[in-house]
Parts: structure tokens; C-alpha cells; sequence
């Protein structure tokens, strides 16, 4: 067994998109490589760490360890330059740095690696969701990156449904991959003590939320299925008297083909008045709105792991799930699943929850049970085994 740490380089772009769930995977490595790895971080000067990352709340390394990649074509679309870093500014770079692996923490897996490479796939969303490859530039991308695959020593993923996804779509043999799942923050917990509640009526009296209501977080883009949960919301709305209003929290992008806008809808249903929009919220906020919450709903067509049922499971909010993809193997039983194509399914489930108290009370008892099987300890641990594995594969 090498007893040496092996000098590994961390693909760190995606500290310029910290809230993201691959912005948040990769600090986590950054946090804690250091006690398996000997670690050489590098970014791109085009996608610059966020400054938010080097706060008290992510507990990463100083930020001029990071080294900001220059690439020769940084004036032209930043798309280019990603690509540039990818394929050949970061293997260069690390070749000059003589590391013994270099670490992928997301979907860009090099043509030509230089040296042994793990690349970790979340989610097959361009290959499985024909939506996210309608442009030449986005099928080149793909087909690029999916190519790329075949020459990594060991692809990490987060789930088995993505596992499977990977050797059904892309021929990846079996060998080569692992399959270890994601984490809940340990910030997401239920509300505890008379000054958390306390704290949480003023974070709901912040946002003008005087009733109770369903919460959705997660983000509007297409495969999040949120039209689903709209037109249920107008069913369930219609055929009871409840109180509830839907919160819907996420940025609204008017336009953009990729992404639902509800707002045309929520008028039409007639709804309007009982659906609020809170756009962006902070992690803090989102803790309160999770344990306030009489229903947690995601009702996305694919997940490649699904961290917002998780986090909200893990405050203690009552969960209901799309059946899809990797969701069932994050909620277990701790949840209701839903086919997420039948808007009638979900409104009656949603009936149910909201209306019958012990139901709702053992939803609350089940989720933070079920959330505590995922730590990034557990996540961690698993990936420096990776490293180690490769490492020692390529000494042999």
C-alpha cells in the first residue's frame, strides 16, 4: 500500500458557481483533501472562485492556492475558454506539476489526459434530456466530453440509476466505475430549540409567509418538471378547502427556452394569489422554510442524485418525490413517490399529506433518519479510497 499522499490536481472551476450541487461537491474536496492528498488546485481565470467560497461559512483553503489558469482565447465567449482549460490549459498544467492523478468533479472528462484521471459524472442530463443539446456547439460539447469518458481511470458518480445510465447510454464498462452518493450539510437540521423557532417566524415574516404552505426548491429549469406541480397545485386548490399557499423558491427566467416560467400558468389556473415567488434565498433562509414546511414536493423528471429532498428531509419536512431516476435511492421510505407525468397522482398525494396529521408527523420522524445515512464523511472517505485505488493501479 503507497504510504505516501498522492499529489493530485483538482479541477476547481466550479468555485466560481459555489451554490451549485457541483459547487458545493467540490468545496467539500477542496475543505478536506489535504488530509489523503497532496493537493494542487486549478481554476480558470475566466470562472474566478467566488468570493462567498472563502468566507467563514466554507471552510476551504486560502484563496491564492488556487491557480487561475490563463487561457489564450479569455476575450472570446467564455464557453470556449471552459473548454480550453478543460482539454488542454489544466492536463498541461498539471503535467508540469508532475501530480499523480488529476480529479474531473464534474461532467468534462479530457480527449487526451496526461496523466491518470478521475472524472466524476452527477448526472447524464445532455445525454438523457435531448432539451440540453439543441445547438451544434452544445452537441459537440457532449459528444466531446462523453468520449473523453473512455480514457479515465475510474469514474465516480452519484447514484446507481446514474451508474446504470452511464454503461446503458455512454458503453461504460462496469469496472470503471464507482458509485458514491452525495451528502446533506450538516447546517440542514430540524428546528431544534425555542430560539430556532423563533428565528424561523422571522425569516417567514421577512418573506410575507402568514399561512401555511408547500414548498419547492430546486430550481426552474425544464427537467425540474415544476409545470407538473403547477397544474397539481390548481387541482388540489379546486377540490379542497385548505389554507395553503405553494412557495416556490428559485430564480424566474423569462424567455429562455431551457427554463419554465410559471407565472403565465399560475394567472391562468387562477392561482395567483396563492403562489409566492421568492427567487434566490440564502442557505440560512432555506433552513426555516424546509422545517416550516407542511410538504416538501420535487417533482423532477431526472436526478442525478437530488440533494434539495434531501436537505429538506434532513429539517424535518414532510417529503413528496418524483419516482424518477435516482430520487427513490435518496428518499428511501422516508417519503412519498409520485409518477412525476400524472399532475392528478400528485395532487391526491398531496391531499393526503396536507390532511391527515399522522401521516405528516411520521414523514417528520422518517427524514432526518433517512438523511443521516448520507455524510460527507462517508462521501469523503470513498473518494480518497478512488484516489488511492488509481494511484496504487497505475505504481503496479
Amino acid at each position: 500500500m503507497r504510504s505516501v499522499k498522492p499529489r493530485v490536481a483538482l479541477n476547481a472551476l466550479f468555485l466560481h458557481y459555489p451554490f451549485s450541487g457541483t459547487g458545493r461537491y467540490v468545496a467539500q474536496l477542496v475543505a478536506a483533501i489535504e488530509r489523503w492528498a497532496e493537493p494542487v488546485l486549478l481554476g480558470s481565470r475566466a470562472f474566478p472562485p467566488a468570493v462567498s467560497v472563502f468566507s467563514h461559512d466554507v471552510n476551504v483553503v486560502p484563496k491564492q492556492s488556487v491557480q487561475l489558469l490563463a487561457s489564450p482565447i479569455d476575450r472570446l465567449p467564455r464557453s470556449l475558454a471552459k473548454i480550453w482549460y478543460e482539454q488542454l490549459g489544466l492536463p498541461s498544467a498539471a503535467s508540469l506539476a508532475k501530480v499523480d492523478l488529476v480529479h474531473y468533479p464534474y461532467f468534462a472528462a479530457p480527449l487526451w489526459p496526461r496523466q491518470p484521471t478521475i472524472v466524476t459524472v452527477h448526472d447524464l442530463v445532455p445525454i438523457v434530456r435531448p432539451e440540453y443539446r439543441r445547438t451544434a456547439g452544445q452537441r459537440l460539447y457532449t459528444t466531446l466530453v462523453s468520449h473523453g469518458l473512455h480514457f479515465a481511470n475510474r469514474i465516480i458518480t452519484d447514484s446507481q440509476a446514474s451508474a446504470h445510465d452511464l454503461q446503458r447510454l455512454l458503453g461504460i464498462p462496469a469496472h470503471q466505475i464507482r458509485v458514491i452518493p452525495l451528502a446533506v450539510d450538516a447546517r440542514f437540521r430540524p428546528l431544534a430549540t425555542p430560539e430556532e423557532e423563533v428565528w424561523a417566524d422571522t425569516v417567514l415574516a421577512r418573506y410575507g409567509l402568514d399561512r401555511p404552505y408547500l414548498l419547492y426548491l430546486g430550481g426552474l429549469d425544464r427537467r425540474k418538471n415544476v409545470d407538473c406541480l403547477i397544474k397539481a397545485f390548481a387541482m388540489l386548490r379546486r377540490g379542497c378547502d385548505l389554507p395553503h399557499c405553494l412557495v416556490i423558491v428559485g430564480a424566474v427566467r423569462a424567455g429562455q427556452p431551457l427554463f419554465y416560467d410559471p407565472r403565465p400558468d399560475v394567472e391562468r389556473l387562477g392561482i395567483a394569489e396563492t403562489v409566492r415567488f421568492l427567487g434566490v434565498v440564502g442557505d440560512d433562509d432555506v433552513r426555516a422554510l424546509y422545517g416550516r414546511a407542511d410538504t416538501f414536493v420535487f417533482p423532477s423528471l431526472y436526478e442525478g442524485f437530488g440533494l434539495p429532498p434531501l436537505e429538506a428531509m434532513a429539517c424535518g419536512a414532510p417529503v413528496v418525490c418524483s419516482c424518477a431516476s435516482s430520487l427513490p435511492e435518496v428518499v428511501g421510505e422516508a417519503g412519498l413517490l409520485f409518477d412525476p407525468n400524472d399532475p392528478l397522482a400528485l395532487a391526491e398525494m398531496l391531499r393526503r399529506v396536507l390532511t391527515d396529521q399522522e401521516l405528516r408527523q411520521d414523514l417528520k420522524r422518517r427524514g432526518p433518519k433517512q438523511a443521516a445515512a448520507f455524510t460527507w464523511e462517508a462521501t469523503l472517505a470513498a473518494t480518497a479510497q478512488v484516489y488511492q485505488e488509481v494511484t496504487e493501479q497505475v505504481v503496479g
